[in-house]
């Protein structure tokens, strides 16, 4: 491990949404939608690219639907979120990730 295990969550928390969107969900999202994240300062701007049929979450591909379940729905991304691409809407801001 290069950082500490706060860092590390910290990061893990960015990447979760706490909702349940399915396939068709994200389709039917809005061109830019803003998705919290359980990283109360950070959003995520989910974007549908129709012409290629697919998503991305500021700027990098999702693969949608790796999983669905009662509680869950799993969808991977082509990349790491970082948090100098947070766009600093909807209840985000561009502060540095906090430090616990």
């Amino acid at each position: 491990m290069t950082s500490s295990a706060s860092v590390y969550i910290t990061a893990l928390r960015y990447h979760i949404v706490p909702l349940r969107l399915s396939l068709a969900n994200l389709q039917n999202l809005t061109f830019g939608s803003i998705l919290p994240t359980l990283l109360p300062i950070y959003d995520i701007q989910v974007q549908r690219r129709p012409e290629l049929k697919n998503f991305t979450a500021n700027g990098i591909d999702v693969v949608p639907g790796l999983f669905f379940g009662r509680n869950i729905a799993v969808h991977g991304l082509g990349g790491i979120l970082s948090f100098r691409t947070q766009i600093g809407l909807g209840h985000g801001s561009l502060l540095p990730p906090p430090a616990n």
